[in-house]
């Protein structure tokens, strides 16, 4: 998802480096690129558990359909019919699945983590990275510090460790709320805070590059 936004911080590193731009810090560029590498992991290994899950889901359900698919071909009903040993989730998909909810939620929080420093790093009153500072990704901002870093903090007090999986916008943290917090600081999504964090990033780039 971001090896565009890798290739156009290097072209970026190779320009501050050259033209020696003042205040520039190189050990901290390379942190910023390791983590982009580390979130870019992070979204592609979140969106094959997802299909892990899904896959077991779909081998029961297309199990499930031919079973009363046959059942009404023979004018039979479901009822009288026990369901089909094969159409039973298993005890090792079971454990698939527990163990690839555990790991998306895992990865899914160091995202916000990893992506956080991201933008502590761009943002930092010493300016480390001359053109970036003006960077702002409102969706990992909120997330990390008011969902997960602080929500003990002023405004929030999402304390819930609910967390969903399956949508288009991807992994949302703390998805279901007590009343009447719904609409305290929602998570949009991963893969939605994800897009947004690298469209803003490749729009800051650009224009520290002057090609935007």
């Amino acid at each position: 998802m971001f090896t565009s936004t890798i290739q156009l911080f290097d072209d970026y590193y190779r320009y501050a480096d050259a033209s020696q731009s003042v205040g520039f810090n190189r050990d901290l560029a390379c942190e910023v690129r390791e983590k982009l590498e580390q979130i870019d992991y992070i979204v592609s290994k979140v969106r094959n558990l997802e299909q892990n899950i899904l896959a077991v889901h779909s081998r029961l359900e297309e199990v499930l359909r031919t079973h009363i698919e046959n059942l009404k071909a023979r004018g039979q009903s479901f009822e009288a019919n026990p369901i089909p040993a094969e159409a039973i989730i298993t005890r090792e998909e079971e454990e698939t699945i527990l163990r690839a909810e555990f790991e998306m939620k895992l990865l899914t929080e160091a995202f916000y983590y990893f992506a956080g420093r991201v933008r502590s790093i761009l943002r930092h009153s010493s300016a480390p990275l001359p053109g970036l500072a003006s960077f702002e990704c409102e969706g990992v901002r909120n997330t990390r510090n008011k969902l997960l870093e602080h929500p003990e903090g002023k405004g929030s007090h999402v304390f819930i460790r609910s967390f969903a999986w399956g949508g288009a916008q991807g992994p949302v943290i703390k998805a279901l709320r007590y009343d009447p917090q719904q609409h305290v600081f929602p998570d949009r999504g991963l893969y939605e805070n994800a897009r947004e964090f690298r469209e803003n990033l490749e729009r800051c780039i650009r224009t520290a590059l002057g090609i935007a």
